[in-house]
């Protein structure tokens, strides 16, 4: 795996003896000082102490700092403070924590302290020549050493071994390198690593007396071997040498150095401020109006305004040259190219945006009722401008968030689209494709039924994301749990496949090499994971993935000696080459496609059978078709966009662009059914318009001075509530988890989420957390066994989990108490306080409170409707409502848009 440099900086003047890395910093220790420093390598304090040696963490808030000349200082790491200092009889060279406070020293014995007092309990001689290293894991304690021989001073061949609940020695390990420095593995409490300064490694497992198990390393080091430590992790180990050479070890690649990790912070990128440039396209809204008094100049009186039509269309050239005037009237023949009494017909004016639904119900409360047009596509014609459904679509925002915008406004068909407002959106083209591949999306589907562990694992949250477009009858879905994971995946960001944080027009991103690359990353990606090597059993063969895209080839390297060898590769995707410009005609598809694949080239490469580097043959030949070829078009100049297009014109193009996928949603023996998709608009279209092409026109940025809202802020699920609905524990939670995250989170909204900082901290937080997957399995398994759904306006919670609930198994009570001919919705707290007499939320939200008081709600309704008088109580709802301003009467603050931080059912 790449080791990387973060940050350096000078730590102390003299070498440094001990490094301990912490979550907020790194403490290091030199010969006269002790340091905290921030990750970024900012001091936040040092601590003189003369003659430091070493340093251990006591417990979370305290360390211990040992000298030479034998003192304990115990200190607060926060703070840097220091809290008492004891003298002990001899110098430390060593500290170890546990069960007691354990320090070694140059005489070779090892003192047992209380982490208390420092007083002495106990005292061992384990070595006589001194102690190198020593290391205590759970009752087991071992070290090694120098034993003195004659006068001479040599490594102790023999690792000590101490029993911590018997309080002796067990038999001591023969060790067949000379070992200096000794480690427990994290995973493993009997198995320890051992080193030796000339690098040989030996690994050892206490309990095999005979040591027959026991498996030897060589490493190669400058000099001699100085320090060997294991991550938290237990997957790798790193070693350092005398000369500065750092060497990391581990099992396999990618390897975790902790078991959870967090994002490493790095400095904000603040560009540059330009000073703005005024001409006559600028909106006046951008500069500032003064403060004033007295009524503008602008503020026209009604009187004054009135309507002055449409500008007179153009008079033609030809007619004017030829016109003659008399009086104030002129007079010209008619050239022949127009009709008499012929008068443009105005096109009616169709919406290419739809109104936000708060609005279509307020113009049905108020009788205003209109037939709404739909986003139809149409016969494309040479004379016509971009299709509407094939530019950008955006998500507009209302007051009322994105479920206020009408996405069955783009859709009229039974197949899901997915949402833009999600970093690394530009993925829905390929992902969209992807769901109408049967045999892809049953593997999906039946990894999610195996237990996978892996964190992330993009094909359980393809799988989770091809379950909620199978069940969306034409809703619109969000991809954003598999984009989250997506933008987790260490290669993705290697291969420069993730988006920027903020997207401008003047972003140069090439889309078209992004999907490529995406397309061939994501294939390689689900064939790794849905084989059995994640760990989860395998419920399908392990190659069928393989089987079902790679492309089998037959590569042949012949050099000039007519030495030829050959091997079979299996590329996922194929990358079109064109052929050079001037060859005369124009090759058909099907014959570039042929010699892509089928293609020959000479270059110089090693001839293991000559031992030297020849000129070689290479020719690539296909052995047979796959199941599913993917073709990357792969158009990287001009010539090669030649091949498509058939008037090459020069576009004029601001900002960035964006993918649109044409997919075949046809079964096997059926008619060709072409459905066009971008992103959430989804259109039937017509056979021949998938590859029309005259079209394109040039694309325009007009600056009319709207401030609009292109990607809103991002919430995360953060806690997860389920209470049975009935019977005996009718109200007790089953499920009650916390998510813990690895992405910073920038506001927790204690007040209306009720997640306090460090509440999803795996290091500081006592609640039950769980992985995100975990916790969407456990819903997913709810939708599926057909579970009803009860709770106070699920839709904002469904979105934030990224799950999709048919509407015959959800019971919303906003929709429940929503009077006809009333807008307001009403909130749970109000609903409450009115009908259960109860008050709830007075501090912070608690899910398990809101989904009892969402059952009860529903309970009252049931009671209501039994009653025949649900009108009446309505009234007397929305009468109580307008005297307290629909909050109860002890609330404190206006009620807000609550952060969707539970499921309620």
């Amino acid at each position: 795996m790449p080791i990387v440099r973060y940050t350096s900086f000078p730590g102390h003047t003299q070498p440094v003896t001990k490094i301990i890395s912490l979550e907020h910093g790194i403490l290091s220790v030199g010969f006269d000082n002790v340091r905290f420093t921030n990750k970024r390598g900012v001091m936040q304090w040092n601590k003189i102490l003369k003659n430091t040696s070493t340093i251990a963490m006591l417990n979370n808030m305290e360390l211990v700092v040992a000298s030479s000349s034998g003192t304990l200082t115990l200190m607060n790491w926060g703070r840097g403070t220091t809290l008492k200092q004891v003298d002990v009889d001899q110098g430390i060279l060593s500290l170890k924590t546990g069960k007691y406070l354990f320090s070694a020293s140059s005489s070779g014995q090892v003192t047992f302290r209380d982490p208390v007092t420092f007083r002495q309990e106990h005292a061992m001689q384990f070595h006589t020549g001194g102690v190198s290293s020593f290391d205590v894991y759970g009752n087991y304690m071992v070290s090694t050493g120098y034993s003195i021989r004659g006068a001479n001073l040599i490594t102790d061949p023999l690792i000590k071994v101490f029993d911590l609940r018997a309080n002796k020695f067990l038999p001591p390990i023969p060790c067949t390198i000379n070992p200096t420095i000794i480690n427990f593995h994290p995973n493993y409490a009997s198995s320890i690593l051992v080193a030796s300064q000339s690098g040989a490694l030996q690994l050892c497992d206490i309990n095999d007396a005979n040591q027959s198990r026991s498996q030897f390393y060589q490493a190669e080091v400058n000099g001699y071997m100085t320090t060997m430590e294991f991550s938290s992790s237990g997957e790798l180990f790193a070693l350092g040498d005398a000369f500065g050479i750092f060497q990391l070890w581990c099992q396999r690649d990618m390897a975790k150095v902790n078991s959870i990790s967090k994002p490493s912070e790095y400095k904000d990128d603040h560009p540059q401020l330009e000073y703005p440039e005024f001409d006559d396209d600028t909106p006046l809204n951008t500069v500032g109006m003064p403060y004033y008094t007295k009524p503008l100049l602008s503020v026209w009186p009604s009187n004054l305004l009135f309507p002055i039509g449409r500008p007179s269309p153009k008079i033609p050239p030809e007619v004017l040259k030829n016109v003659k005037m008399v009086d104030f009237v002129g007079y010209a023949p008619n050239p022949k190219t127009f009709k008499r009494n012929q008068v443009p017909v105005s096109e009616e004016k169709t919406m290419v945006a739809p109104k936000f639904r708060s609005e279509q119900e307020l113009e049905q409360i108020k009788g205003e009722v209109r037939s709404v047009d739909k986003y139809e596509s149409s016969k494309i014609s040479i004379d016509t401008g971009i299709p509407h459904h094939y530019k950008s679509v955006e998500i507009k925002y209302s007051r009322f968030g994105v479920e206020d915008f009408d996405f069955g406004f783009y859709n009229k068909t039974e197949y899901g689209g997915l949402e833009t407002d999600i970093r690394n959106s530009y993925c829905n083209s390929i992902l969209q494709m992807l769901f109408f591949i049967w045999p892809l999306r049953e593997i999906t589907k039946a990894h999610i039924r195996s237990s996978c562990f892996k964190e992330p694992c993009l094909t359980c949250e393809l799988g989770f994301l091809f379950r909620m477009l199978e069940g969306s009858k034409g809703v619109n879905c969000q991809a954003s749990n598999f984009l989250r994971a997506f933008g987790l995946v260490q290669q993705a960001n290697n291969l420069g496949l993730l988006e920027p944080e903020h997207i401008t027009s003047d972003s140069d991103i090439s889309y078209g090499a992004l999907i490529q690359t995406f397309c061939r990353f994501i294939l390689e990606q689900i064939c790794i994971e849905s084989s059995s090597g994640n760990g989860a059993p395998s419920l399908i063969d392990d190659k069928f993935v393989q089987r079902l895209f790679s492309i089998p080839v037959l590569s042949t390297s012949q050099c000039n000696e007519h030495h030829r060898q050959e091997r079979e590769i299996s590329p996922f995707v194929i990358d079109l080459i064109y052929p050079r410009k001037g060859n005369g005609s124009h090759p058909s598809f099907v014959e570039v496609l042929a010699k892509s694949i089928n293609r020959e080239s000479v270059t110089k490469a090693w001839c293991s059978q000559c031992n030297q580097y020849q000129m070689t043959v290479q020719s690539k030949e296909l052995l047979r078709m796959p199941n599913f070829m993917c073709i990357n078009s792969n158009i990287l100049t001009d010539t090669d966009l030649n091949f498509w297009i058939e008037e090459t014109e020069i576009k004029l193009k601001k900002g960035p662009g964006h993918l649109i996928s044409h997919i075949n949603v046809s079964d096997a023996e059926g008619k060709p059914e072409w459905v066009f998709f971008n992103d959430f608009c989804v259109l039937p279209v017509a056979n021949e318009e998938r590859t029309f092409k005259k079209w394109k026109a040039e694309s325009e940025i007009r600056s009319d001075g709207t401030n609009t809202l292109i990607r809103p802020s991002r919430y995360s699920l953060a806690r997860v509530s389920v209470v049975r609905g009935e019977g005996p524990n009718e109200g007790v939670p089953f499920i009650d988890d916390y998510i813990y995250t690895s992405e910073p989170v920038c506001d927790y909204l204690t007040e209306y989420s009720g997640i306090r900082e460090g509440d999803l901290d795996p290091l500081l937080s006592r609640k039950p957390l769980v992985s995100l997957k975990v916790a969407y399995k456990r819903l997913r398994l709810l939708v599926d066994m057909g579970c009803i759904f009860v709770g106070h306006d699920l839709r904002k919670d469904c979105r934030t989990i990224n799950i999709l609930i048919p509407p015959s198994q959800i019971i919303d009570t906003v929709k429940l108490f929503k009077f006809k001919n009333r807008q307001r919705k009403l909130s749970l707290r109000f609903l409450a306080w009115c009908l259960l007499k109860e008050d709830i939320q007075t501090t912070t939200h608690d899910s398990v409170e809101d989904a009892r008081t969402a059952l009860l709600l529903y309970k009252k309704y049931c009671e209501i409707q039994k009653a025949g008088n649900f009108e009446k109580v309505m009234e007397d709802i929305y009468r109580e409502g307008s005297t307290c301003n629909f909050r109860p009467p002890n609330a404190k603050h206006d009620p807000r848009q609550r952060m969707p931080s539970s499921e309620i059912f």
